[in-house]
């Protein structure tokens, strides 16, 4: 996949196993991953770029690199989750930390929700996040998303984690983007 979105402040690019390191160092940083079991190992780390690497070829997305001025500061995408049973496509993110609060998250964000409904047609993106994750909730609302409702995430390692899902329409969002003159 060639796929690059470009933003003020950031560009999004496919992953690549030369990021694996820039990666772990986010996975593997406890603020970032608090809301998660536990932070990833390097070898998890690979893993996950494989998986994206994997699901760009497949899908036609997956989570980018986010890079500001040159450097890998995280990382935002779509990728298929469960959600109740059923498999839906949700917009993901992780930006390392020093990166937070500067609007780097949500200008990734909007650039993934063009390219989902744009591009791709697809037709609802989901945030899928801890219960308890109040920045990702409120990042979630200002992209315009509404609650979708809960339920209980099971990790890989077995452990669960209470969460709620947020929703947001193609037609949704193109209104919010291109709002008409009364």
């Amino acid at each position: 996949m060639s796929i690059t979105l470009h933003g003020e402040q950031v560009i999004l690019r496919p992953q690549l196993l030369s990021d694996t390191d820039n990666l772990y160092q986010i996975l593997s940083n406890q603020e970032v991953m608090k809301y998660y079991p536990r932070v990833y190992s390097r070898e998890e780390s690979k893993s996950w770029v494989t998986r994206n690497m994997v699901s760009y070829t497949q899908y036609g997305y997956g989570l980018w690199a986010v890079e500001r001025e040159g450097s890998f500061i995280g990382q935002c995408g779509i990728t298929n989750q469960n959600y109740n049973g059923k498999i839906v496509q949700e917009l993901g993110f992780h930006i390392d930390n020093s990166h937070w609060r500067k609007g780097i998250a949500y200008e990734a964000s909007v650039l993934c929700l063009k390219y989902a409904f744009n591009t791709l047609e697809l037709q609802n993106i989901y945030v899928i996040t801890a219960i308890d994750n109040i920045p990702a909730q409120g990042l979630a609302m200002k992209l315009g998303m509404t609650t979708s409702g809960g339920f209980i995430k099971e990790f890989s390692d077995s452990s669960k984690v209470e969460h709620v899902a947020f929703k947001l329409s193609k037609d949704e969002f193109n209104t919010s983007q291109n709002p008409t003159e009364e």
